[in-house]
């Protein structure tokens, strides 16, 4: 995604802002084709694996350098799972 951000006019301006966090009020943003998701729509829902079992709820979202990782806490274990995209059979924001 690129962003021009108002007062940041020129390549250094912008590499001075290197790390910082940009927030963008949600109503900002361009709508998601069917199938595509922002990431933050992703937290808080149920993860499952395809046995139909729980593994807790989406935490975060790791950008690593191959593709994203989801990370979920199970409630029971404490465990920390990790999902690769390439692992994701189908999402659903309904079924929270």
């Amino acid at each position: 995604m690129a962003v021009r951000l108002e007062g940041v006019d020129s390549r250094d301006a912008a590499q001075a802002l290197t790390g910082c966090d940009v927030q963008v009020d949600r109503s900002e943003l361009a709508p998601t084709a069917s199938g595509e998701y922002y990431w933050h729509d992703l937290i808080g829902l149920e993860a499952r694996n395809r046995e139909g079992a729980e593994l807790g709820r989406v935490e975060g979202v790791l950008e690593m350098p191959a593709h994203p990782v989801l990370s979920s806490a199970a409630s029971a274990s404490g465990w920390c799972r990790w999902c690769p995209r390439g692992w994701w059979r189908w999402i659903s924001t309904r079924a929270g």
